[in-house]
């Protein structure tokens, strides 16, 4: 009998030990996928807007996604267009939303479409340097 308890605690070692290291791994995602109460009220009250007023028009989702950019969901925010991601977490400078938008010789939105105040630019740079946080997981707007 107390053979067969070590085989089975033998055997039940690497299913344990699977299971932690998933939950391990999981608690990452799930931390990233979760936001809080204040970081969804701030996302609504400030980078929403933005991004309504001045970025859906041309990236918009479904017909309105110039440049391959849909800046409507989380992911496809951080999957980017053609030219590399729309939001970079935690790094405003590598992100293609503030590029485009501080490009003076081709800035977004383009001629003849109000331009980003400097406030409303701030907003975005802090918001991606706090990590991004954005509660949208399908169509926004």
């Amino acid at each position: 009998m107390r053979y067969s308890s070590r085989i089975q605690a033998k055997n039940l070692s690497p299913i344990v030990f699977g299971t932690i290291a998933v939950g391990l791994l999981a608690s990452p995602l799930q931390a990233q996928q979760q936001i809080s109460a204040a970081d969804q009220e701030y996302f609504e009250a400030k980078i929403r807007p933005i991004l309504i007023d001045y970025c859906y028009e041309c990236h918009g989702g479904d017909d309105a996604t110039k440049g391959s950019l849909d800046l409507t969901t989380k992911k496809a925010s951080l999957e980017g267009g053609q030219a590399g991601p729309g939001i970079v977490p935690n790094d405003p400078g590598k992100s293609w939303v503030i590029k485009r938008i501080k490009d003076l010789g081709d800035p977004m939105p383009p001629a003849g479409k109000d331009e980003v105040p400097e406030a409303l630019v701030s907003e975005l740079e802090s918001w991606i340097r706090r990590g991004a946080p954005d509660p949208r997981t399908g169509k926004s707007a």
